[in-house]
């Protein structure tokens, strides 16, 4: 018996809007219930080719499937047999539907074959012998006989004999008693029974666990796939893979992509999404993850410099949240341009020192149960120890398990990331189990406005407080805010902080108590926990300074901004789609060297963590550490040399902006080589707030702990850097207004310098 296929209602292919550039709209739909993501094969996972039996996976996307399946239920819904689709796909774990779903296999033992279809083998064995014998005279076409169902392949016949097999397709099915699909290039003979890809994904769906929670997600390319999309069209998302072989058809699917290669980056997009909140800890190999496994206080500073989170406008350095400043640990947050300048008087000179300032940190957490010891893992018992830095979507995880002299057992899992949507909001969440204990449990959250600059060991000598305390109050039951402004350049700085704290998405109820005094603020946050149950606290906060544009007042964009902020998983939600952007634009790709390729991407992530679109249009330049520490004092040297090679291809308008740092300070490099009795600009080997030479006068040798001159000065080849950087730029982008506005004014005035250096022999 032979039907035609419905046609499907919906829009033209060429209307359908694009799920990768609408990524706000399918993260509000896959935040709002559990996704359960299901595929086609051939045309969706696989490109389509002449020859069905050379069909592969695309580059990639096992891959990502593997990881969307740590995260959701995940699917592959094909018209090929189950063996063959199971053995191409490759993965455990994960349903698996051959036949158009006359067969499906699951997880946890599910199985189901369709009994009635079962009837008709038979005669697809004798329409198989048949196609053969009357299509044999016709070059290209290919019969594949399935389990369920005879496929007839005409992609390579010349189009003038296409409608003859067509024909033969049909006279054979009807002969038979089959039903006739159409695809791509191909038509096959089913049973004629009433069972499609739509009807085995709701078979599937109503095996799964939570049903009612779930978000139905299918992908697929061709016309049998339409019954899926409109069995996901009221409660699930349907996506189509566009062609236009069949002209431009109509589809049921709410998106579209427009390659195998796009659903390869719709998986990953998926799986970076839902990864972000799942419990699951990465693979040692996989090449998007940094993995730190055992406590060692001895490299603690190492680890929180490697395991700094930023977005480009502030950073806050990977230390533990229990900790403060000493010989293990050392807490610092860093904003783009905030310096501070302060003196000392070393051998009867006076010397005068800029640094970029640490800023309060907003990280301190801790907790104690029963009234006891403040948790400090410095003096717990660690059982066990993980930390690892998720690059992919820029997120640090700390897990480990303690005990305490107690004899109490704890799993602590704490997550921390800047936003980089958002260049002033950055979130702290800790995760507390009670393994073997119950009892009172008390959180402290504080923001502290007492750090100084004493990373570097050989500026410990000198002055080091920046931060002055203007304010601490209380904005309400759960916030606070902190005030700080530098002594010298009197940049305020404000944060707000919210605490609260939840289980299973709910508010757990919690008692609070407000802490104060020497330039903390905080909250006692008191629960009753009981044995193997846990809490979760969700610190979010916000940052703002006198640099920042659009800003009435720091303190008060700082609370404005602290009440406008979601939970920790809505913002995270949004920091990941910034990064999926960025990667996109400052990814590196390439095969069989994961430990390379990690190496890379970590290298790529701390460049995009001290300047990224966050730090266009603000007046600063590319500290030679970045904004990990305090080395340098965070001047700027020529380091942006080697950053702005990677920016001009991929982000040239954070360059040029970059290089209007140096636009700026002209003047003072013109004012420093007049003094020096030469023409043209002069520009300092380092360089802070407004031009000047940065360099130190005295330095002190960390081995004889004695003062020396210091002659760093004199490397005026800085100049022919910034030359470089200029031209470069121009060469790379055609930038001709910034050449004529900017670009070439700075090359002229470098070269008049040089030249005014040089004497004729």
């Amino acid at each position: 018996m032979t039907r035609a296929p419905a046609s499907p209602l919906g829009r033209r292919m060429s209307e359908i809007p694009e799920a990768l550039a609408s990524r706000d709209q399918l993260t509000a739909l896959v935040r709002s219930r559990q996704p359960a993501v299901f595929l086609d094969f051939d045309g969706t996972l696989s490109n389509i080719v002449n020859d069905p039996a050379a069909a592969t996976l695309v580059d990639g996307v096992a891959h990502e499937l593997a990881r969307l399946a740590h995260c959701c239920p995940v699917g592959v819904i094909s018209g090929r047999d189950l063996s063959d689709i199971q053995t191409r796909v490759g993965m455990t774990g994960i349903w698996y539907a051959g036949s158009h779903g006359f067969e499906v296999v699951g997880p946890g033992g599910h199985h189901y074959r369709n009994d009635t279809a079962l009837s008709s083998v038979p005669d697809l064995e004798r329409a198989t012998h048949m196609l053969r014998d009357r299509l044999s005279s016709i070059p290209g076409v290919v019969v594949e006989h399935k389990n369920f169902t005879v496929a007839v392949h005409y992609r390579t016949v010349d189009m003038d004999m296409v409608d003859e097999v067509v024909a033969t397709v049909h006279k054979v099915a009807d002969r038979a008693g089959l039903r006739v699909t159409s695809g791509r290039k191909v038509a096959e003979l089913r049973p004629d029974v009433d069972w499609d890809k739509g009807q085995t994904l709701d078979w599937i769906l109503d095996h799964l666990t939570d049903t009612d929670n779930v978000l139905p997600i299918y992908i697929g390319d061709d016309f049998t796939d339409e019954d899926a999309f409109a069995a996901v069209a009221d409660l699930g998302v349907g996506i189509v893979v566009r062609h236009f072989e069949d002209g431009d058809r109509r589809s049921a699917a709410r998106f579209a992509v427009d390659s195998p290669d796009e659903v390869c980056h719709l998986l990953q997009w998926l799986a970076d999404l839902l990864g972000s909140h799942s419990a699951t800890v990465p693979e040692p190999s996989d090449p998007w993850t940094v993995f730190f496994d055992g406590y060692d206080p001895n490299t603690e500073k190492l680890r929180e410099a490697l395991c700094t989170v930023g977005n480009g406008a502030f950073a806050t350095r990977g230390c533990a949240p229990e900790s403060s400043a000493g010989a293990g640990h050392y807490p610092g947050t860093y904003a783009s341009g905030i310096f501070n300048r302060l003196q000392d008087e070393i051998t009867g000179s006076t010397l005068d020192n800029e640094s970029m300032v640490n800023l309060p940190n907003w990280l301190p957490v801790t907790f104690r149960i029963d009234g006891g010891p403040w948790f400090k893992l410095d003096t717990a018992e660690v059982l066990e120890f993980h930390q690892y830095f998720d690059l992919r979507r820029a997120i640090l995880t700390r897990r480990f398990r303690i005990r305490d002299n107690a004899g109490h057992t704890t799993t602590i899992v704490q997550r921390r990331f800047v936003a980089m949507h958002l260049s002033h909001a950055c979130a702290l969440e800790m995760t507390i189990v009670a393994e073997n204990w119950s009892g009172r449990l008390e959180i402290r959250s504080e923001l502290d406005g007492t750090v100084e600059n004493t990373l570097v060991e050989r500026y410990r000598g000198l002055s080091s407080r920046h931060l002055a305390l203007t304010k601490a109050a209380a904005l309400s039951n759960d916030s606070v805010l902190l005030v700080v402004q530098t002594n010298q350049s009197r940049i305020p700085v404000a944060m707000a902080a919210r605490n609260t704290v939840w289980r299973d998405g709910d508010p757990f109820p919690s008692r609070y108590r407000l802490v104060e005094g020497d330039g903390r603020i905080g909250h006692d946050i008191t629960v009753d926990l009981d044995t193997g149950c846990s809490v979760t606290l969700e610190k979010m906060v916000t940052v703002f300074t006198g640099r920042d544009h659009a800003v009435s007042e720091p303190a008060d964009e700082a609370e404005r901004w602290l009440s406008r902020l979601g939970r920790f998983d809505v913002v995270l939600d949004r920091h990941v789609l910034a990064l999926v952007s960025l990667w996109d634009r400052m990814g590196i790709d390439f095969e069989g060297h994961g430990h390379a390729l990690r190496v890379v991407r970590f290298h790529a992530l701390h460049v995009l963590q001290s300047v990224s679109p966050n730090t266009a249009d603000r007046d600063v330049g590319v500290p030679a550490r970045g904004l990990h520490g305090e080395a340098y004092r965070g001047h700027i040297f020529w380091d942006e040399l080697f950053v702005f090679s990677v920016l001009n291809l991929r982000m040239p308008t954070l360059t040029r902006s970059l290089l209007r740092y140096r636009y700026r300070r002209l003047g003072e490099a013109r004012r420093a080589a007049s003094e020096a009795g030469h023409q043209g600009a002069m520009f300092p080997w380092q360089s802070g707030s407004d031009g000047r030479e940065e360099s130190q006068q005295l330095h002190l040798n960390p081995r004889s702990g004695r003062w020396h001159p210091d002659p760093s000065r004199r490397q005026h080849h800085i100049g022919i850097a910034i030359a470089y950087n200029v031209w470069q730029y121009y060469q790379v982008t055609g930038d001709m207004e910034y050449l004529i506005d900017c670009g070439a004014e700075v090359l002229v005035e470098i070269a008049r310098f040089y030249a005014s250096l040089t004497s004729f022999d």
